[in-house]
């Protein structure tokens, strides 16, 4: 078998491959040195909008209008400590042409505080959405960063077709967020640097890939 494997890789270097996943979709191509190293270069993109997501918050019904992309392209050495084997280690960076992300939150109906002396049910002092404001919050993270994983599947297929999964992730540091509050949740603003702060934490990018990868 590892005779086998060690000459379908020598024979056949090269492959294209489709990759989707949490991260999105994209393209790869990959160059296998020997049975144990190969390099793969490829481009992945994850443009994700919502419009009028309707949220109940403790009773308060609001609208949430949130954009996510993340498009990079990545270098990646995938390493087999068997060479009959199709587990690997896998190490590399990723160049992020964008990675950032925004959420708009805003009220959809009006709030009525007071006592109800009309009798229609509700409060006798109301504050209409645009009297209350919105607030928007913007995340935006480095552009360059490592990545190290590991997975199953050959870079460069022995067979013409070949199928694998990548488990990692890529290192993004602390987002910078930006805090943008208006009307009567203006004092959210001061609410930026503890909310990085806390976001801190995540700086994990997590990627779970599966590959479809043709041999050339």
């Amino acid at each position: 078998t590892s005779s086998s494997s060690s000459s379908g890789l020598l024979d056949h270097k090269h492959a294209v491959a489709l990759d989707f996943g949490i991260q999105g979709i994209g393209l790869d191509y990959a160059y296998a040195f020997n049975p144990h190293l190969a390099l793969r270069a490829g481009f992945m993109t994850l443009p994700i909008s919502v419009t009028n997501l309707n949220y109940d918050f403790d009773g308060t019904q609001t609208a949430i209008n949130a954009n996510v992309n993340f498009t990079h392209l990545s270098v990646k050495a995938d390493w087999y400590p068997w060479e009959s084997s199709s587990f690997k280690l896998i190490a590399g960076f990723g160049y992020f042409l964008n990675n950032n992300a925004d959420a708009t939150i805003l009220l959809t109906d009006a709030i009525y505080f007071g006592d109800d002396t009309d009798g229609d049910g509700n409060g006798d002092f109301v504050f209409e959405p645009e009297d209350i404001g919105q607030v928007q919050i913007a995340l935006d993270w480095t552009d360059f960063n490592p990545y190290i994983g590991f997975g199953f599947g050959r870079a460069v297929p022995n067979k013409s077709v070949g199928f694998g999964m990548d488990f990692g992730a890529f290192y993004m540091g602390s987002p910078d967020v930006s805090v943008n509050a208006t009307g009567m949740l203006e004092d959210t603003n001061e609410e930026e640097a503890e909310l990085e702060e806390n976001l801190s934490a995540y700086a994990w990018l997590p990627q779970i890939n599966f590959r479809l990868s043709f041999r050339l």
